[in-house]
């Protein structure tokens, strides 16, 4: 058993396992360890360090089997400890974690912030959060520059939901170590949280640069953007930012659809009433038939052609719309009698025989929908109004 490696060659592929490992290469980093352990397999060093990699690549089993396999062979190295009660915190054993971090603190009195860091976490996940804060501040006034012990406050704020203090050891943290895939983490989490969604994406983001299949990122990042789509939809200065379009649309409907539905109601009623009062009344071919079942409702519908005086020009059903040979509908002694006789009876007006319906509609049965289309059309003037002066109000309000 040695505590740190005696062999040059086990000596050297230690050492590109630390700067594997402090440039936040854990792979490269357990791999140099891996390779260092074939040729000293009982340095408790190398084997703490594998475990502290192992545990950042969330293998935290593996971890311990390090951690306790380095005690087995050096019960006094206080790293050991620490690996251990830092994996004992990541199983939610908080009260294992303080006595292991304890245990370090007194066999290794040279680095105590390393320990502190340990304790102020062991009482955090006890929800201890005062003790955990003065640990975890005494550790930063011996060491300011442990990125991790800064990284651990922060985590205490934000179960404290101080955001602020949170976001400011994050931020610190990422100065000490900028590609730091756990810290941009917490600080997208801490963002999404206040509500600041575009800066939470941004965060994750840039934790998936540094490590691409980190699970909690990938997660964040998705549940963001479907965050960030709501608040666009209902963000009132997204909607003022898109106004132009929107009046361009109210323009439309008031200018364009509703003087067009009030038109062609107006007209549909007009011509009812001059074929009431002038039109003449004669016969027609039918052209077509069908009926259905509609719901348990039968509907009978023809089709029909008629010339005025003899003449080679054929009218049918029409509409002001300009569609021609329009399917009538008709009751069922009508639908038969046509379909008996081949011809129905319609009524036209002599200077206008394009403008004509059947008789059996005398008074017109589609009275009520031609006045419904000029309310209908009334009725979109009024809602688009509204809908401008609610605009104009909540913009005038905010």
């Amino acid at each position: 058993m040695t505590r740190f490696p005696t062999n040059p060659e086990a000596k050297k592929l230690s050492g590109e396992g630390d700067r594997y490992y402090y440039l936040g290469d854990r792979n490269e980093a357990i791999k140099a360890y891996n390779a260092a352990l074939k040729i000293e397999p009982d340095c408790v060093y190398i084997l703490v360090q594998r475990g502290l990699a192992l545990q950042e690549n969330g293998l935290v089993k593996e971890a311990i089997r390090n951690y306790e396999q380095a005690i087995a062979l050096d019960p006094e190295y206080g790293r050991a400890y620490y690996g251990r009660a830092w994996a004992k915190g990541w199983k939610k054993d908080f009260q294992g974690e303080l006595m292991d971090a304890q245990k370090g603190y007194q066999l290794d009195p040279g680095n105590k912030s390393l320990y502190l860091r340990r304790i102020g976490s062991a009482y955090s996940g006890l929800n201890k959060f005062y003790e955990s804060i003065k640990a975890y501040s005494k550790a930063i006034e011996i060491n300011p520059r442990d990125e991790g012990t800064v990284y651990n406050r922060a985590l205490c704020y934000i179960k404290m939901k101080e955001y602020d203090l949170a976001l400011k050891d994050l931020d610190r943290a990422l100065e000490l170590d900028p590609d730091w895939d756990w810290a941009l983490f917490q600080k997208g989490l801490v963002h999404e949280e206040l509500g600041h969604y575009p800066a939470a994406h941004e965060n994750y983001e840039k934790a998936l640069q540094y490590n691409p299949h980190y699970g909690p990122a990938l997660e964040g990042r998705s549940r963001v953007r479907g965050k960030i789509s709501i608040k666009l939809r209902s963000d009132g200065t997204k909607k003022r930012s898109t106004g132009c379009l929107d009046y361009f649309f109210y323009i439309l409907l008031c200018l364009v659809v509703s003087p067009l539905m009030i038109y062609l109601g107006a007209s549909e009623i007009h011509d009812e009433n001059e074929l009431l009062n002038h039109g003449v009344t004669t016969n027609a071919v039918l052209v077509n038939s069908r009926s259905e079942n509609d719901k348990g409702r039968m509907l009978y519908e023809i089709q029909y052609k008629y010339s005025v005086n003899g003449g080679r020009t054929w009218y049918t059903c029409s509409d002001n719309t300009g569609r021609v040979n329009l399917w009538c509908p008709v009751t069922k002694i009508a639908w038969d009698t046509a379909r008996s006789t081949g011809v129905t009876t319609v009524k036209y007006l002599p200077d206008r025989p394009w403008i004509n319906r059947l008789v059996y509609h005398d008074p017109p049965s589609n009275f009520y929908d031609n006045l419904g289309a000029v309310f209908l059309g009334i009725a979109i003037f009024l809602v688009v109004g509204l809908l401008g002066f609610r605009k104009d109000f909540l913009r005038k309000s905010t």
